[in-house]
């Protein structure tokens, strides 16, 4: 089993950047998808069965979201939207993972 663990973009759909620049407003960091990671170490599983793409921070098209994805396989995916904007990127980021593979979505 390969876990895949994405974070949404933060920004409005309709408002979204195509790149993040230095003077942009920082991106908190990925205190959730981190804190998943390591329960998930603990209870034995390691880099092999897990991976973290920053979608948020690295601003893929979807086209090179689609290639992350067959390249990678994932049996599960999981994102986190940690604002009320990042809901909307759901629907949007996960409409490439089927059906490819199965889709856990975590929206807080």
């Amino acid at each position: 089993m390969k876990i895949l663990l994405c974070t949404v973009p933060s920004e409005h759909p309709d408002n979204q950047p195509t790149i993040r620049k230095a003077n942009d407003i920082p991106t908190l960091p990925k205190t959730a998808i981190i804190s998943l990671i390591k329960q998930m170490e603990k209870h034995g599983y390691d880099e092999k069965h897990y991976d973290f793409l920053d979608i948020d921070m690295v601003l893929p098209t979807d086209e090179e979201f689609i290639v992350y994805l067959k390249k990678s396989k994932p049996t599960i995916v999981g994102f986190s939207a940690v604002v009320s904007a990042s809901y909307l990127q759901v629907p949007k980021s996960s409409k490439h993972c089927f059906p490819i593979q199965k889709l856990s979505a975590e929206v807080r």
